[in-house]
């Protein structure tokens, strides 16, 4: 028994960090789902598939001899290009508009996202293969290891979340998509274009989605149903932190990390969720507007 604790203390220590490092990634999917209900009020369905997008195209440039992390410098204008589109062709008449007609869009969207997925690369498990950043794993010492991807991940998605955060809270874009969000109609007669922001705010958001799973496929195999589990994670999150609380949904993202390693770890893989639920349902009883969420914030 004696020697049993540091043992158990090594593990909780080396879960505890791979948690952490994942769940800055989960953050960032979050975040992107927390910017579009924030300023559109858009459940996007569609998510997680979206993050799936990203998955397949950097996995389709690392197969063109591009190493993903550059890759990912290549996913960032075909995202925003990818968001505006949506909004602009497929979203938009409905932003504002019945929740159901949204809903069944982004289901609908999320089906023809996973079906395409299907008939380009199969339902076969695809990986990075020979990508070591990914599989390698290194003794940082305290006899705790990482794998190189997920510093590199974690890192880029803090840069990222700080970035978004910056740009909502102290820039003429930022307060203009504050403004949207406490009154479409003052923000319209003050001269802010409405679906203009709109476009610029689903453009974000998807944005990051792509990154996100950019990020992701380098350590984690992806298959066309891959991202059901990163729009379940992202829910979570983004409710923990706050619905409309973009940094919070962050930090709702790397608690859901932390919180789905160590219920893998101590209780078992197949029950990895059941922890990340449990507080789902208590943050719902006990403070139903999330850790950080306030009426009107989206930063």
């Amino acid at each position: 028994m004696i020697g049993q604790v540091p043992l158990d203390m090594q593990l909780f220590a080396q879960t505890a960090l791979t948690g952490l490092l994942l769940g800055g990634v989960y953050g960032l999917v979050a975040m992107g789902l927390s910017l579009i209900f924030g300023v559109m009020r858009v459940i996007n369905f569609a998510h997680g598939s979206i993050v799936l997008v990203g998955m397949y195209l950097v996995y389709s440039l690392y197969n063109a001899g591009v190493n993903p992390f550059v890759a990912l410098l290549i996913a960032v204008p075909l995202g925003l290009l990818f968001g505006a589109l949506l909004q602009t062709v497929l979203l938009g008449p409905v932003t504002g508009k019945d929740e159901l007609r949204q809903l069944l869009l982004t289901l609908g969207l999320s089906l023809i996202i996973k079906s395409i997925a299907q008939v380009i690369f199969s339902p076969n498990s695809l990986s990075l293969s020979g990508f070591t950043a990914g599989s390698t794993l290194v003794d940082i010492g305290g006899g705790l290891y990482v794998k190189p991807a997920h510093i590199i991940g974690f890192a880029i998605a803090i840069l990222v979340a700080a970035m978004l955060v910056l740009i909502l809270r102290y820039t003429d874009l930022g307060r203009r998509m504050r403004a949207v969000v406490d009154d479409s109609q003052m923000a319209e007669s003050a001269g802010v274009r409405s679906k203009r922001i709109y476009t610029i705010s689903m453009a974000i958001g998807i944005c990051i989605a792509i990154v996100a799973g950019g990020v992701l496929v380098t350590y984690q195999p992806v298959s066309p149903t891959t991202g059901d589990a990163f729009l379940v994670i992202a829910f979570v999150a983004v409710v923990l932190g706050g619905l409309s609380s973009v940094y919070g949904a962050f930090v709702g993202g790397v608690i859901a990390g932390v919180v789905q390693q160590l219920t893998s770890a101590f209780v078992g893989p197949a029950l990895q969720d059941a922890g990340l639920f449990v507080i789902f349902i208590l943050v719902l009883i006990f403070r139903p507007n999330g850790l950080f969420g306030r009426k009107g914030d989206v930063a």
